[in-house]
C-alpha cells in the first residue's frame, strides 16, 4: 500500500450533508471518473489518469499499481483488460494486484463492465462476457454505439446499440441461455448510458431513467430530464441521475436522496449511503439518511 496523505482526520459527512474530497482534486481526462468502487472512491493524479483510491471510511489513500484510461469498477476492484490486464483487488486497505486476468487482445470500442469476478467487453462487431481469469467466454452478434461501457448483471449484459440514422438502443442478452440477444428499450430512438448492480441493470432514455430487475424482466420507470452527459449510477435498485429541471444541474437518486445548490452537480456514482459527484473540479461526498 502507497499512503498518500496523512495527518488530518477524515470525518463522514453527517446524513445530507457533503464533505469535500480534497484527494481527488485533479480533474480526470474520463469525466466519468471519480467514481465509487464500493467504499472506494478512485479518481486520478496531475496526469488525468485514474491512479488512485480514497476509502470514503477513513480517508486513507493508496496509489494503485498503474494509472489506467477508463478502467471498469466493481466493489474493492479495479479492472483494465487492456494489454497484459490488470486486476486490483483495494481489499484490506491495500492496492495490489489480485491475480492475473486473462489477456484481451481483441480491439475494443469502449471500456469494460466488470462485477469484479465476470467482466463484459464490446468490439466492433460482439459483446463478450465471461470470467476475468476465463479465457473463454461467451459471444453474441451487435453493432455497440462505442465509448458507453456495456453493464453487467451476471449472467446479463446490456449495452448501446446503434441503431442507426443517430438512433440509439438498448439491448440485452442472458448469456446462460440459448435465447438471442433481444431490445430493451428504443427509448423514442435515444436510449444509451447502460449502468449495473447485482440483478438490476439501468439506463436512459429521453424522458426518464429506468430500472430492469433482470430476475422478472419488470422495468420502473423515474421521469427525468437527464440531458446527454453523465450516465445514472445504480446501487442494487437504487439509481440516481443528473437533472436539468431548474435550469442547471443537479442529482437526484430513486431513495429521495439530492445533490443540489449552487454550480453543477454532476458525474454521480453511488455505493450504499454514499453519493459521489463532481462541481467543478471539486469533488464531493454526500451520505443518505438511515
Amino acid at each position: 500500500m502507497t499512503l498518500l496523505l496523512a495527518g488530518a482526520a477524515w470525518a463522514l459527512g453527517a446524513p445530507g450533508v457533503a464533505v469535500p474530497v480534497g484527494a481527488l482534486a485533479h480533474r480526470c481526462l474520463d469525466l466519468r471518473y471519480p467514481a465509487l468502487a464500493g467504499p472506494w472512491a478512485v479518481g486520478c493524479g496531475p496526469s488525468g489518469e485514474v491512479d488512485r483510491a480514497v476509502n470514503v471510511e477513513t480517508g486513507a489513500v493508496v496509489l494503485l499499481p498503474h494509472a489506467f484510461a477508463s478502467p471498469a469498477l466493481a466493489p474493492g476492484v479495479v479492472y483494465a483488460p487492456g494489454g497484459d490486464g490488470a486486476l486490483v483487488s483495494l481489499d484490506g486497505g491495500a492496492a495490489t494486484e489480485a491475480e492475473t486476468p486473462v489477456r484481451i487482445r481483441r480491439e475494443l470500442v469502449a471500456p469494460a463492465a466488470t462485477d469484479g469476478a465476470h467482466m463484459a467487453l464490446l468490439t466492433a462487431d460482439r459483446v463478450e462476457i465471461g470470467g476475468v481469469s476465463d479465457p473463454a467466454r461467451r459471444s453474441s452478434p451487435a453493432h455497440p454505439a462505442g465509448w458507453y461501457p456495456p453493464a453487467l448483471s451476471w449472467p446479463w449484459v446490456a449495452w448501446v446499440e446503434d441503431a442507426g440514422d443517430g438512433h440509439e438502443a438498448v439491448w440485452g442478452w442472458n448469456s446462460s441461455s440459448n435465447a438471442p440477444a433481444h431490445l430493451l428499450a428504443a427509448g423514442g430512438g435515444h436510449a444509451r448510458h447502460v449502468v449495473g448492480s447485482g440483478r438490476f441493470m439501468g439506463w436512459v432514455e429521453e424522458r426518464a431513467v429506468v430500472v430492469m430487475d433482470t430476475a422478472s424482466g419488470a422495468q420502473t420507470r423515474y421521469p427525468a430530464v437527464t440531458g446527454f452527459s453523465a450516465p445514472p449510477t445504480l446501487w442494487q435498485d437504487v439509481v440516481c441521475w443528473e437533472t436539468r429541471e431548474a435550469g442547471d444541474v443537479d442529482i437526484r437518486c430513486s431513495d429521495g436522496l439530492r445533490a443540489d445548490g449552487a454550480g453543477d452537480q454532476e458525474s454521480p456514482s453511488r455505493y450504499q449511503q454514499w453519493l459521489l459527484y463532481r462541481v467543478g473540479d471539486q469533488v464531493w461526498l454526500r451520505t443518505a439518511g438511515p
